[in-house]
C-alpha cells in the first residue's frame, strides 16, 4: 500500500548528507542504546528506527527521545490510546463511516497523501478518528518512507454537531502525539468542500498549533484545489479524477488493520517501567 521508490529514499538522505551505509550505522548504534534502557517495553525494529532517524532529521540523540516518548506517550495520553485496538466495536463502525486512509502513491516524490471523508453527515466521530489515525501511523512506522505529509479533510458531510464533539483536551493530545512521535513535515492540511462555520474551528485550532504550521492550513469551498495537487491517474475518482477511489483506499487501510491486528494486540499490553529508568 505504501509505494515509493528506492530513488526517493536515496535523495531524502543525501539532503541530509546520508547514505544507506551511515543511517545502517545510526539504527545499530540506538539498538545497542535501546538494548541498556530496561524501563522500555521492547527492542524497536529496524524498520521503525529508521523512520524515527527520518523524523529526527538523522540526529540520533533526538531520535532516541523519539523513541522514548513513543512508548511513555502511550501512558500520559489514554484519550489516545486507551481503547484503540482495531478489534473494538466502536473502531470498526468508524472505519465502517468515515474513509480515513492514505494514498499509495507519493505525491511530488516524497508527500504522503492522508484522506479523512465521513460518508455520510452526523457519523463523524472525532475521538475515535483521531484513534485511527495513530493505528495508520504505526503501520506507516513500519512500512512508509515517512518524511512529509499532505493531509485532505472533506468538510461535506462534517456537520457543526459532529465537529462539537472534538474538544480540547482531544486537540491537544493529537497535536502533542503528532509532534512528539510522528511528526514529519506537515506539507499543508486542505479542508475542503468546507461550509462557513469551519472559521470558527480554524480559530480555535490557532490557539493550539504554531503560527507556521497555522499558515499550513487551507480552507477551501469546492474540492478544485486536489486537480491541481494529483495527476489525473492518481486523483480518486471521487473527485473526477482516474485513480482509486476512497472506496478502494478504505478497503485497502482495513486490509492493513486486519494484518497489523497481532501488533496491535500486543501494544496494549507494553508499559514504560519508570522504576528502571536510570
Amino acid at each position: 500500500m505504501y509505494h515509493f521508490e528506492s530513488e526517493t529514499r536515496k535523495k531524502f538522505y543525501e539532503s541530509f548528507e546520508q547514505t544507506e551505509e551511515t543511517v545502517t550505522q545510526q539504527i545499530k548504534t540506538i539498538k545497542t542504546w535501546l538494548e541498556a534502557q530496561t524501563h522500555l517495553p521492547e527492542i524497536m525494529d529496524d524498520a521503525k528506527i529508521r523512520n524515527m532517524l527520518h523524523l529526527c532529521k538523522f540526529d540520533v540523540e533526538k531520535t532516541k527521545q523519539r523513541i522514548d516518548k513513543y512508548y511513555t506517550l502511550r501512558t500520559k495520553y489514554p484519550i489516545a490510546f486507551n481503547n484503540s485496538n482495531l478489534k473494538l466495536q466502536a473502531l470498526k463502525e468508524t472505519m465502517d463511516a468515515v474513509y480515513i486512509c492514505n494514498h499509495p502513491q507519493l505525491l511530488d516524490g516524497g508527500h504522503r497523501v492522508v484522506f479523512v471523508n465521513p460518508k455520510n453527515k452526523n457519523t463523524f466521530c472525532a475521538l475515535n478518528s483521531i484513534k485511527l489515525c495513530v493505528c495508520i501511523y504505526e503501520i506507516r512506522l513500519q512500512e512508509d518512507l515517512m518524511i512529509d505529509d499532505i493531509v485532505i479533510v472533506d468538510m461535506a458531510n462534517i456537520t457543526f454537531r459532529d465537529m462539537c464533539t472534538l474538544s480540547p483536551r482531544m486537540v491537544l493530545a493529537a497535536v502533542k502525539i503528532y509532534k512528539d512521535i510522528f511528526s514529519m513535515r506537515l506539507n499543508a492540511a486542505y479542508f475542503i468542500n468546507s461550509p462557513s462555520y469551519v472559521s470558527i474551528w480554524m480559530a480555535i485550532f490557532k490557539l493550539f498549533v504554531s503560527a507556521k504550521i497555522f499558515g499550513r492550513l487551507q480552507v477551501h469551498r469546492d474540492c478544485e484545489v486536489l486537480k491541481d495537487l494529483f495527476s489525473n491517474n492518481d486523483l480518486p475518482k471521487d473527485y473526477g479524477g482516474s485513480g482509486p477511489s476512497l472506496d478502494q483506499l478504505n478497503d485497502m487501510m482495513k486490509q492493513k488493520f486486519i494484518e497489523y491486528q497481532e501488533r496491535f494486540d500486543l501494544l496494549d499490553t507494553l508499559k514504560v517501567d519508570e522504576s528502571l529508568r536510570a
